[in-house]
């Protein structure tokens, strides 16, 4: 900062001493100016002297005196993130809109400068960030790159409230690409919000429902690059955007929706199938083509969720309901009931352009595509290959998912079928120790069809397989011998020989 011109009263203005305050006792000439017009109130906002500006003020500082390139004391405090200097200034009369010689309003200058503390200040004050400079330019074209989201999402906000939504397209364009739920809900429906705005003029509901036009332009931005998720995070907001038609009888939730931009409807779907399945009819109905290739993979990795085989508790109804709804709705789009898991690995993997290895094992992509769509489906893949020539029933009996096993027979699941050893989905419900594994199951499996006496490729019946008492009795209620041979003690040992006896004593015992 030149000194040339400078009063001591402007020199007292950038230093913390007493100095100010004797000199204005003095009568100091409060709006003297330097070589460049600045006065003293100038060189505080610029300086950060918190003592000095309100002194200043009290003694008649003119809060629109105007420096050589027509900067007032605002555009030097908003410039140099001097925030708690706006409230007092704009108290004193100070112009939030005012504009320097290039038509640079305060705010614009706390934009350019990454003052957000500042920017807030000066938009509860009621600055206009869509006020253009001499070479047409708005804030909006000068955002620093690291401002703060929430200081840029009140930003564009505030400006759609008072200018309208013609510009306000654009940001929200980036917040759909970046997969922004909660920052397109914080820009359209700050009530929503209310601990993170602090005003009650800050979370005044937007004109939604009358900004046709943006929701028409967004609806089809969306559509175009299948962001369902910030489709419905528009639609939480109020905008009166249009769903595709082919999901407009279906709910969409946080989690049953997805961004896909550039990512494989394969992963999407597998993953969310790994899950609880609560996406799957939406992504199904909404991208069919991309799911075909992974249907029979996307039931499997269902069959065998962990999600659906442990849930308990509240949530047990809620998810058992999206598990069978999510079967239901791979088995209409195609997917093969009777699929085996190692042929249909192998047919995403073609489809997928992955490879396989000599074992017939996937072959993931090179670990320097980190957590890529690719690189996450090869490892769902090879979760399904683990098992030796599973169906989806077998897939659901060895994972304890019993929510879906009645659902695979009522949609005429061949319940006889065997993997590689001879187990029927039978005697992997008899071995499994999941809670979920229950003489009802067993039962169920019973009346469809299966021979309580099948045995395995070595021999072992459901019974000699039971790891619980009221699946011993369901097996004897549904047929079963209880006669034990010497062959099945030898394949027990004697411990498991000795309790599978009491079982079966307890069970025959009126």
């Amino acid at each position: 900062m030149t000194t040339a011109g400078r009063t001591p009263l402007h020199n007292a203005a950038l230093e913390r001493s007493g100095l100010l305050q004797q000199l204005l006792a003095q009568g100091a000439d409060v709006n003297a100016t330097d070589a460049m017009q600045r006065t003293p109130l100038h060189n505080a906002c610029q300086k950060f002297m918190h003592e000095h500006v309100p002194a200043l003020l009290a003694a008649g500082a003119d809060v629109a005196a105007r420096d050589a390139n027509g900067m007032t004391p605002l555009h030097y405090a908003a410039s140099s993130g001097f925030h708690s200097a706006l409230p007092q200034l704009l108290d004193a009369g100070a112009e939030p809109d005012y504009r320097d010689d290039k038509g640079h309003t305060a705010l614009f200058h706390a934009v350019a400068q990454n003052q957000g503390s500042c920017v807030d200040v000066l938009l509860r004050a009621g600055a206009d960030p869509g006020i253009a400079d001499l070479d047409g330019e708005t804030a909006f074209d000068h955002l620093h790159p690291m401002m703060g989201t929430a200081s840029t999402d009140t930003l564009w906000r505030e400006d759609a409230r008072r200018n309208g939504p013609g510009r306000i397209l654009r940001h929200l364009c980036g917040l759909i690409d970046a997969d922004e739920f909660q920052r397109i809900l914080n820009v359209l429906s700050p009530a929503r919000c209310p601990a993170k705005y602090a005003t009650v003029a800050e979370r005044a509901p937007l004109p939604l429902l009358e900004w046709h036009a943006l929701a028409d332009a967004l609806s089809d931005y969306c559509a175009a690059n299948r962001a369902w998720h910030s489709l419905l995070a528009l639609e939480t907001s109020g905008l009166p955007v249009c769903r595709p038609a082919v999901g407009k009888d279906l709910e969409w939730t946080w989690n049953s929706t997805y961004n896909l931009g550039t990512d494989p409807v394969a992963w999407k779907l597998i993953s969310d199938a790994a899950d609880c399945g609560e996406g799957v009819p939406l992504l199904l109905r909404l991208e069919p083509e991309g799911c075909r290739p992974v249907l029979d993979v996307a039931l499997l990795r269902l069959c065998a969720s962990h999600a659906v085989a442990r849930v308990g508790g509240a949530r047990q109804e809620q998810i058992k309901a999206l598990a069978l709804a999510a079967l239901t709705a791979l088995i209409d789009a195609g997917a093969n009931i009777e699929a085996n898991n190692k042929t249909a690995a192998a047919r995403v993997c073609e489809a997928l352009g992955l490879q396989l290895a000599a074992d017939g094992w996937v072959v993931a992509p090179d670990e320097g595509a980190g957590d890529s769509p690719l690189r996450l489906v090869a490892t769902l893949i090879k979760d399904v290959q683990r098992p030796l020539n599973f169906t989806p029933l077998l897939m659901a009996a060895e994972s304890g998912n019993m929510p879906l096993i009645d659902g695979l027979i009522t949609s005429g699941a061949d319940v006889t079928a065997a993997d590689g050893f001879g187990r029927n989905a039978l005697h992997l419900v008899c071995a499994s120790s999941h809670l979920h594994a229950s003489a009802s199951v067993v039962s169920r499996l019973l009346n469809a069809g299966i021979d309580p006496e099948s045995a395995t490729a070595n021999g072992l019946r459901p019974l000699c397989l039971a790891v619980r008492s009221d699946v011993v009795r369901a097996l004897l209620d549904g047929g079963a011998s209880p006669e034990l041979s010497d062959d099945d003690r030898q394949r027990l040992g004697p411990r498991n020989y000795q309790r599978l006896r009491e079982w079966i004593a307890a069970a025959r015992t009126p």
